[in-house]
C-alpha cells in the first residue's frame, strides 16, 4: 500500500527519534519521483547525535521500507562529498556510490556524490 509520505513528484520530511528516549535526534526527507520508479532520500542528524550509529541503523530499516511501502524499483541518496560520515553510513547500508554532481548548498557550491540500490 502506498503511504500519505510518499505521494509523487512530492518532498516529506519524518522526524529521527532515539529508540530509547523518543528525542528527536534527526529528519529524513523522501521523495518519490514523479514516476514512482524511485525514492530519494536525504538523512541528517543532530550534531550531538553524530558517530553514534544512528544514521547507518536509520538508513538501514529505511530502504527495506521504502521498497515496501512504494512502487520503486530503486532507493538514491546524495550526499556533499566532504561528508565522509554520511558516506560511510550509504556505503555500510549497502548503497553504491553511482555518480556526481554540482549542487549549492546554502549558498555554498559544492560537489554531491550519488548512491543507489536497487530492489532485488
Amino acid at each position: 500500500s502506498q503511504h500519505a509520505a510518499l505521494m509523487p513528484g512530492l518532498w516529506q520530511q519524518l522526524g529521527i527519534s532515539d529508540l530509547k528516549s523518543d528525542t528527536l535526534i534527526g529528519d529524513l526527507g523522501l521523495h518519490l519521483s514523479p514516476d514512482s520508479s524511485r525514492v530519494e532520500f536525504g538523512i541528517r542528524i543532530c550534531a550531538k547525535e553524530q558517530g553514534k550509529g544512528f544514521g547507518t541503523e536509520c538508513i538501514r530499516g529505511l530502504i527495506p521500507l521504502l521498497f515496501q511501502a512504494s512502487p520503486a524499483a530503486e532507493v538514491v541518496a546524495y550526499t556533499d562529498l566532504r561528508n565522509e560520515a554520511c558516506i560511510a553510513a550509504l556505503k555500510r547500508s549497502g548503497m553504491s556510490q553511482v555518480t556526481h554532481r554540482s549542487a549549492t548548498h546554502k549558498g555554498e557550491h559544492c560537489t554531491e556524490i550519488g548512491f543507489s540500490l536497487l530492489q532485488k
